[in-house]
């Protein structure tokens, strides 16, 4: 799947967070905060507005994408503990976008959560950032991995 520029790859996840609320600020006219409400609120909203499956790198911005990704992220990783943005030394997949890592003694899940959001508007395929998060968090809690605090 087609890449965002360099610039906006370099970006920490938290800052491509930001630039995913002001995005929506900008975009749709609505404020989100890092809940799980407001993801299912950015995710309607982009239901309303897109048609995942259907886009191609010159149709649909892959930096729109990989912010709704990264926004999706950072939702999951306040709300299950024990997972923080990985280091490229921990990326087990080689994937060039930020990633989740979970870890619980000598265990850990890489979760590519910006990867597969953005595959979802290219492919229309799995489900889409609200149902990809209620998947990964009924996962991370089979697997022993609590609510944050």
């Amino acid at each position: 799947f087609p890449l965002p520029d360099a610039g906006i790859l370099a970006l920490a996840p938290a800052e491509m967070v930001h630039a995913a609320i002001a995005t929506a600020r900008k975009a749709f006219g609505v404020e989100l905060a890092l809940t799980a409400p407001h993801l299912a609120r950015l995710d309607a909203l982009l239901a309303e507005r897109t048609r995942a499956g259907e886009y191609t790198a010159e149709r649909f911005p892959a930096m729109l994408a990989l912010l709704v990704g990264a926004f999706t992220g950072e939702v999951l990783r306040l709300t299950v503990a024990g997972g923080d943005w990985g280091a490229r030394e921990d990326d087990i997949f080689a994937t060039p976008l930020p990633f989740l890592l979970y870890t619980r003694g000598e265990y850990a899940r890489q979760i590519n959560a910006v990867e597969d959001v953005m595959a979802y508007f290219w492919t229309g395929d799995g489900p889409s950032s609200y149902g990809y998060y209620q998947e990964q968090v009924a996962a991370l809690r089979r697997l022993g991995f609590t609510a944050a605090v």
